[in-house]
């Protein structure tokens, strides 16, 4: 039942029960890991992890909220990071609590030191196995997972890409550049400093040669 979150995690004694309103909220905010929606003295509690039934509750009730566990959640969000054991575990969990909460808008960096993560029984880099977490997928050894944006520390999984290949290194908003930067007729030098300083990633001159070459031979047939 769903008043066992207010209970086991929000630490509310005997909740009034009330029923989810009908009709838009009035208002809507974060609190915790919830999207609180508000109708008049109702308001109802939605996990952003996705995986647990709204929950109504009195604004009265809602503030004598005091979690039991240090973390606003549903009782599956706070039963999955109880059973943490390891470092992964918890990036895991992080994972599946924020689902929701995460969009394309913004980077994501978690802390410095985590620069490894053993995942079902192999060692990988976190952008890797945070890609595998967010879709659900299994990589195999020669795909590679490639930052999309231009912050080389960013984890969001929506500013990744997979690659079949190594010699895969150009990212939609790279090749975009790249074409801006020919057109604007600058030489194949500036544009691999230009790509390195804002990338972080180096590309061959024979690389961006051979794109120089596409894009001008395609600019002939369109003439």
């Amino acid at each position: 039942m769903s008043y066992e979150t207010l209970t086991l995690c929000l630490g509310i004694i005997d909740p009034t029960v009330v029923d989810v309103p009908e009709g838009p909220p009035e208002s809507s905010y974060r609190r915790g890991n919830f999207n609180v929606q508000v109708w008049g003295e109702v308001a109802v509690l939605s996990c952003l992890c996705g995986r647990s039934e709204p929950i109504p509750v009195t604004l009265k009730d809602l503030k004598k909220a005091s979690p039991l566990h240090g973390l606003e959640a549903c009782k599956i969000c706070v039963d999955e990071i109880n059973a943490c054991k390891s470092r992964t575990e918890h990036v895991q969990a992080w994972v599946n609590r924020n689902r929701y909460a995460i969009d394309n808008g913004s980077h994501i960096f978690f802390p410095e030191n985590l620069s490894r993560l053993v995942l079902e029984g192999h060692i990988s880099r976190p952008r890797r196995s945070i890609y595998q977490m967010f879709y659900g997928k299994d990589l195999q050894k020669k795909d590679k997972i490639i930052c999309t944006c231009d912050e080389p520390n960013c984890l969001n999984p929506y500013h990744m890409m997979c690659s079949k290949s190594t010699a895969t290194k150009i990212t939609p908003q790279m090749l975009e550049d790249i074409k801006k930067w020919i057109h604007q007729n600058i030489n194949t030098k500036v544009i691999q400093q230009e790509l390195k300083d804002k990338y972080h990633r180096k590309l061959s001159t024979r690389t961006i040669q051979m794109i120089r070459k596409e894009q001008l031979a395609f600019v002939s047939t369109m003439s």
